[in-house]
């Protein structure tokens, strides 16, 4: 049936749902390379104010500043656009309840899952680093995971209507009802993590020369999001057209 099987087609379908929310989807894309793009600015400022010992010590503190407002920003642009997106997509399922309420009620899920994600790469890169392989691979791996289910928690959470810690699990039903219908976004965001390590090794993000050479790597990584996004989305419409089996999925 439908709701348990996933194919090629939906991609084409994800797009044509984009297509006819084009000036959004457009929108949304500009912002995320924006977003991004700053992000690198204020980290190439940080780093080239350089120092040793108390003014190394401020900087990496202004460096977590930036990557603080970076987070929160993008994590607010998430909530809005994809609360737009959502409601657009999901017909009489999902309605928009305004930008005060959307931004008050969705903002936080995407902030923890944006914090714990750019944690688990910070801790890689210094592991890395410090020339710790074991360490490395672990929270690589750590990354790797967290990138696969940080977006379908997100999806959920918005469209179960805000994140109640003790409902998460009710908010979750939808990934663990169709897990045939996870392949292909999954899929999908694994080739877009395999995209942000190529554009890690081949582009120098470090460098105020290679900006807009990022910005332009960045475009294809921001498609997907949207992508993959609709593609979880009408996973949690199925879910919500399909009726439940009276012991379905019970925690």
């Amino acid at each position: 049936s439908r709701p348990f099987e996933m194919h090629f087609s939906d991609v084409g379908q994800a797009l044509s749902v984009l297509k006819t929310h084009k000036a959004l989807s457009l929108t949304y894309c500009f912002c995320a390379v924006l977003l991004l793009a700053l992000f690198r600015t204020g980290l190439i400022a940080v780093g080239q104010q350089g120092g040793k010992g108390a003014a190394s010590s401020l900087d990496a503190l202004a460096g977590v500043g930036v990557m603080v407002l970076f987070v929160l920003a993008y994590s607010m642009m998430q909530a809005w656009f994809y609360g737009r997106l959502g409601a657009g997509a999901g017909g009489t399922l999902w309605r928009w309840q305004g930008t005060v309420e959307t931004l008050k009620r969705y903002v936080m899920p995407w902030l923890l899952l944006n914090l714990l994600s750019l944690t688990f790469a910070d801790l890689t890169h210094r592991a890395a680093l410090a020339g710790n392989t074991q360490a490395a691979g672990f929270f690589e791996s750590l990354t790797l995971c967290w990138h696969l289910i940080s977006m379908p928690a997100g999806v959920c959470i918005l469209f179960y209507r805000g994140l109640v810690w003790r409902e998460l699990h009710e908010a979750l039903v939808p990934l663990f009802r169709f897990p045939g219908a996870l392949i292909l976004p999954m899929a999908l965001a694994f080739l877009q993590y395999l995209h942000s390590g190529v554009q890690a090794a081949f582009v120098d993000e470090t460098a105020a020369g290679m900006l807009l050479l990022c910005a332009v790597t960045d475009i294809p990584q921001v498609i997907l999001d949207l992508i993959i996004f609709v593609l979880y989305w009408r996973i949690c419409m199925d879910d919500c057209l399909t009726p439940r089996e009276d012991d379905d999925y019970e925690f």
